[in-house]
């Protein structure tokens, strides 16, 4: 028997359950490891891209188990397993403060990586889709947003504990803010679909419904087919884009770490995170209103050229931390780039047809990219002292990426299309 349907829409509450798995998820256990690296690294005499090598192997982890989680998710019950996957994300993290070799750190990566497939990225879009017949895309990119608004509130947070009570007590904190904040919402609240209470989806009307499906049924929706796509260069053209875009994204992991090897102290290295944070969740917000006004291809163009300021800036002005503050903010711009435009600029140049297969090609490529940058640029600081080649090679990758994409836009029609 179908329920009457309460005045706030139990959609609203499976959304702050969202928002609380995206926070804690990726906004802390992602988006604040990368406070721990340089001091990690010091205790254990090894090099920065040592350590910051257990977040390549997760990434990796989390290109395997992605195919799995989303038809996985649409089976359990959701109620059990997404508390229980964030636990022990949590008991991973804090499991960290105790160990004293790097091989400990690239277990917990894999751990981390295979239990965030079903965490960071597959469950939130899949469920609030569920929920919301409207305002679905409000409620997924208001989600999304949280893992942004984690990154600005608790690296500093984070950043104070490590200052106060050194590394092996902050996994600690870092674990129980994460633990908290997630695990007893999305125990109390999450439910996969409305049916599962005898709701409706927020914004259901039976009559609009059967309309918009008689038109999705009627209307054509023109693109380049998979099968087709593959043959052309510019595929792999944009392959080069989102490659080096995804790249660009993993410079946030050693944000912390540039700071502190400018002199910084650790609280002021996590103010700086923090304000790739707030840049990442401002430009995500300007980048959709530009694309509006201006179309993808010019506003990524006005992206591109932010994070390209933002990576030189990084190099030219490190006697200024004010300066350095700016050049974070615009550097959030990669993390737009790649959430927005990843998919918009695949859209705009394969069109619909096949949108979902293309684009999910496009997707293993940025977490396999990301997987090698993350090691990558502590690699680079290892062997050279700084991270001002780290920059500069990011700087002139998105520039690469920015004329590949100009390229893919001028060329598109040279595919074939179907409608």
């Amino acid at each position: 028997m179908e329920k009457t349907q309460p005045k706030i829409h139990y959609a609203w509450w499976i959304l702050v359950a969202m928002c609380a798995m995206m926070l804690a998820g990726q906004g802390i256990i992602n988006n604040c490891a990368g406070i721990f690296y340089s001091h990690v690294a010091d205790e254990l005499g090894v090099g920065r891209g040592t350590v910051s090598l257990y977040m390549t192997i997760g990434n990796l982890a989390c290109c395997v188990a992605l195919p799995f989680a989303g038809p996985y998710l649409m089976k359990c019950n959701v109620r059990k397993v997404l508390p229980g996957a964030m636990t022990l994300i949590c008991i991973n993290a804090a499991l960290m403060s105790v160990y004293k070799s790097v091989w400990c750190w690239y277990i917990a990566g894999v751990i981390q990586g295979a239990l965030g497939a079903f965490i960071f990225l597959v469950p939130a879009p899949l469920i609030l889709s569920n929920w919301f017949y409207k305002k679905s895309g409000f409620a997924i990119g208001f989600a999304m947003a949280f893992s942004g608004l984690g990154g600005i509130i608790f690296n500093p947070l984070i950043s104070a504990a490590l200052a106060a009570w050194g590394w092996r007590t902050a996994y600690l904190v870092y674990a129980g803010f994460a633990f908290v904040i997630a695990v007893p919402l999305l125990a109390a609240l999450v439910r996969y679909k409305p049916e599962d209470m005898g709701l409706k989806p927020y914004g259901w009307d039976e009559a609009e419904a059967a309309k918009k499906a008689a038109e999705t049924t009627a209307i054509s929706k023109p693109g380049v087919l998979q099968k087709d796509a593959v043959k052309s260069p510019i595929f792999y053209c944009m392959m080069v884009v989102i490659g080096l875009i995804a790249f660009s994204t993993t410079y946030y992991q050693h944000v912390s770490g540039f700071a502190t090897s400018l002199g910084w102290a650790t609280v002021a290295a996590g103010t700086l995170v923090s304000c790739v944070s707030f840049g990442n969740m401002a430009l995500k917000f300007i980048y959709g209103v530009l694309s509006d006004l201006m179309g993808v291809r010019n506003s990524s163009i006005v992206m591109f050229l932010i994070a390209f300021a933002g990576f030189i800036m990084m190099v030219l002005c490190q006697h200024s931390q004010a300066a350095l503050y700016v050049a974070a903010v615009f550097y959030g711009s990669t993390m737009a780039l790649c959430a927005v435009g990843a998919p918009l600029l695949t859209k705009g140049v394969f069109g619909e047809k096949d949108y979902g297969a293309i684009y999910g090609t496009m997707s293993i490529v940025t977490y396999l990219v990301g997987a090698v940058g993350m090691s990558g640029i502590g690699f680079m600081y290892d062997i050279y002292g700084s991270y001002d080649l780290a920059w500069i090679v990011g700087g002139i990758g998105l520039a690469v990426a920015m004329v590949f994409m100009i390229v893919c836009f001028a060329k598109k029609n040279t595919m074939k299309w179907a409608d």
